[in-house]
Order: C-alpha cells, then structure tokens, then sequence
C-alpha cells in the first residue's frame, strides 16, 4: 500500500502545483499526471484521482476546489456579457464582442466552469439557463416548425441555433424530421 499512498500523494501535489501554476485552467492534464506519479495506467489515475475526491473532466483532473480563476482585466467581463444574456438568453456573443471585453477561449472556458455561460458549439456561448428556457419558448410554433422559424422565435441567429437545435436534439427536446424540420418533444417524453 506505500506505493499506492505515495502515487497519491503525488497527484495530490501535482495537480495542486499544476493548479497554481495554471490558474485559467487549473485542471491537470492526463498524460501529464500519469508521467509524474507513475500510475503505469488511466484506470489507477483514475481510480487515485475518485479516491481523492478529484474532479475529472475534458481538460483533466483538478481537486474540487480548483475552479479556474479570471484574469484582472476579465473579471467582470462575463458579468457584463451575463446582464446581456439575461434578458437574451440566446444571444451569443459574436466576434469581436468576447475579444472587446478582453475574454480570451481560456477566459471563456473559466466562466463555463463557473456556470456564468453555457458553451453550446465552437465559439457559441449563451445563458446558462439557455437549453432550460428553449423549449418553453418554442411550444408557441407550429409543429413541426423549421430551424429559421426556431431561430427567430428564439431570437438568434443561425450560428447558434444550429449548434443549439442539435443539442436540443441530444437531449430529446426536439426530434428532427426526415425533411429537415423539427418537433417539439413533449417534457414527459424527454428521457432524462
């Protein structure tokens, strides 16, 4: 069990060094913690990683409370991009707005993790209650309705909702037709 105490303790110390080293994406890459604890293999890293209360995610592993931070001149950037999308949740900030207000990928990033955005596609960030407010807002059409109906009820453009009607579709919210249209799913039929 000292082996596994000190592969432990390793990853601890890395992914904390990482951490502080990394504050916009505090998360420990994979390959990177397998060469400095090692764990000859994912499954253990893993397994260290679960045992130490570690988050695991896309970009890494990182302790729970290593959420990234904000730069200076950013911090209040997704407040103001925030106020915006509250009252249009689906208007995403096109370029060069994020670049504007001096958010960068790695900013951007950081206020997903945050739950300030939600990312919906490449570069397509909206409200986080976003996905939640879609369906509501387009019971009114008839069904079944076409994507530039679903857009302009919802307010958007093509860039997100395209992004945004097949996320919708993963989820089971709408179903598309053979003919390119799409459906409504009732809420009691969407699986969760």
């Amino acid at each position: 069990m000292t082996w596994w105490r000190h592969r432990r303790e390793l990853l601890a110390a890395a992914a904390r060094g990482w951490a502080a080293d990394h504050p916009l994406a505090p998360a420990l890459p994979r390959e990177s913690a397998l060469r400095l604890t090692g764990f000859p293999d994912t499954a253990l890293l893993d397994a260290a990683a679960d045992g130490l209360g570690m988050v695991r995610d896309g970009s890494g592993i990182r302790e729970a409370n290593a959420r990234p931070l904000l730069s200076d001149r950013a911090q209040d950037a997704p407040d103001t991009l925030c106020a915006r999308l509250r009252g249009e949740p689906f208007g995403a900030p096109g370029q060069p707005e994020p670049a504007e207000l001096g958010l960068t990928t790695p900013h951007l990033r950081a206020a997903v993790d945050r739950g300030l955005l939600f990312r919906v596609g490449q570069g397509v960030y909206v409200h986080p209650d976003a996905v939640r407010l879609a369906p509501a807002r387009l019971a009114p059409l008839p069904q079944p309705f076409t994507l530039s109906a679903g857009r302009r009820t919802l307010g958007t453009s093509r860039r997100v909702a395209v992004p945004l009607f097949e996320l919708l579709d993963r989820l089971g919210h709408t179903r598309p037709t053979p003919d390119g249209l799409r459906h409504l799913v009732a809420s009691s039929d969407v699986t969760p």
